[in-house]
């Protein structure tokens, strides 16, 4: 019910992956329109299979490169240190949203444009 009611929200966006012709993981961005876009949810079918890190770059790629935000934050679990991980080397630091449950990471823009993954293109 709360899927079906965001798909039809002009301020969330869903996104799949691919691997071939299946799919394999999805994510969707809440407050799309605001300066900070929630990333509300990463879900992989085969974890450690680097779909979840593909799927990641791709959506925070295509969230600066075609939006005015100035941040993607996020929540991670306080256990789930596999996901605090891949968050890390992806450019994430602690912080974000006062309404976050769980651990808040951030990406600014001026962090995603300096990553080397991307300097070094």
């Amino acid at each position: 019910e709360i899927h079906a009611t965001e798909l039809t929200s002009a301020d969330a966006r869903y996104f799949g992956y691919r691997a071939g012709a299946a799919l394999a993981g999805l994510t969707n961005m809440q407050k799309i329109s605001e300066p900070t876009v929630r990333l509300r949810r990463i879900a992989v079918d085969s974890p450690g299979a680097g779909a979840g890190t593909a799927l990641l770059r791709d959506v925070v790629d295509w969230l600066f490169e075609t939006s005015d935000a100035q941040a993607l934050d996020l929540r991670v679990r306080p256990g789930n240190r596999r996901a605090r991980h891949v968050y890390g080397r992806e450019g994430f630091i602690q912080g974000g949203g006062d309404d976050l449950l769980g651990e808040g990471m951030i990406l600014t823009r001026p962090e995603w444009a300096a990553l080397s993954r991307r300097t070094s293109a």
